[in-house]
């Protein structure tokens, strides 16, 4: 769920601390990439995106194109879109991307595989001793359920998923896990 998100921005609070992003820089200063064709695309920084300050939806979809809805920063709206668009950046930033391996998802948004997978294994979730956690569904852990409370099946996730829903909230993890990040947060 969500508590990706958690995992996700302390992540980028750590790229940050690299050099590798700055919080107030807009993300369009990194990528050529114009994911609107909106201008104020242009004040969208990472954060306003880890404050849900970027005026994106949360999720775009065929009858819901993505689109900015208020100038970024003068107001809040949960956004899964504008944590997926940081992510696209960071990972562009520090990974690679296989052009080889897309898929097409809602709204005609075409994702390409990343290593965002390994990178949060071997930025975070490893030096924390996370070894249960990844972005990439593991046989043996544990599954989600219907409302009715049965089991749903083994699902198979893949690299192209991770790039398009990691940091808003693919982690799968375990709560002895999960308790080792909150451990660590809270010894900064």
């Amino acid at each position: 769920g969500s508590v990706s998100k958690t995992v996700f921005a302390y992540a980028v609070m750590k790229a940050c601390e690299k050099g590798i992003l700055d919080l107030d820089t807009p993300l369009t200063k990194y990528t050529a990439e114009r994911i609107v064709t909106d201008p104020r695309l242009d004040l969208i920084t990472p954060r306003l995106v880890l404050s849900h300050r970027t005026g994106l939806q949360n999720w775009r979809s065929k009858n819901d194109p993505l689109k900015i809805a208020f100038t970024p920063g003068s107001g809040w709206g949960y956004s899964g879109e504008g944590y997926y668009y940081l992510q696209s950046v960071l990972t562009h930033l520090t990974g690679h991307v296989d052009a080889n391996d897309c898929k097409t998802f809602a709204d005609g948004l075409r994702v390409c595989a990343t290593d965002f997978n390994g990178y949060m294994k071997a930025n975070l979730l490893m030096p924390f001793d996370m070894t249960s956690s990844g972005y990439l569904y593991q046989k043996g852990m544990a599954r989600p359920h219907t409302e009715k409370g049965e089991m749903i099946a083994d699902r198979v996730s893949t690299a192209v998923e991770a790039a398009r829903f990691g940091s808003a909230g693919q982690l799968h993890s375990t709560v002895n896990d999960y308790a080792k990040f909150l451990i660590e947060v809270m010894a900064l």
